[in-house]
């Protein structure tokens, strides 16, 4: 009977693809090369956020101290005020590539396009 092809899976005309099943739902699967990070699962992004929290605590605490009463030279709080600017920077490009939840018709998904993620942070 139809009901027995469809059940078992010989009536290939009534399958959808992975792919065609995830591309309905407004899906799709990341590409292997991409560089986007889950930020659910990922144990670096974990330790970058504390750098740049520990940065962040620093800067609050040292630049109005450094602009206001010390002297500018090449000492090593410069060294370590450039390094703290060097880990901005470097945020600003991680940023770039942290996956984001977007809504569809069925939920939420992880967007791993980079292009919308980076567009995403630019707005």
């Amino acid at each position: 009977s139809m009901f027995d092809q469809k059940r078992s899976g010989t009536n290939e005309k009534s399958r959808l693809s992975v792919q065609a099943a995830l591309k309905m739902a407004g899906m799709t699967t990341a590409s292997q090369n991409s560089l986007v990070i889950n930020p659910e699962n990922s144990f670096l992004l974990q330790k970058w956020d504390l750098i740049t929290m520990i940065s962040l605590v620093f800067v609050a605490f040292v630049a109005p101290v450094q602009i206001a009463i010390l002297e500018t030279k090449a000492n090593a709080l410069f060294m370590v005020s450039s390094c703290i600017d060097l880990i901005f920077l470097i945020d600003i490009f991680v940023n770039f590539c942290i996956m984001y939840q977007r809504k569809t018709n069925f939920g939420f998904v992880w967007e791993h396009c980079q292009s919308r993620i980076a567009l995403r942070y630019l707005k």
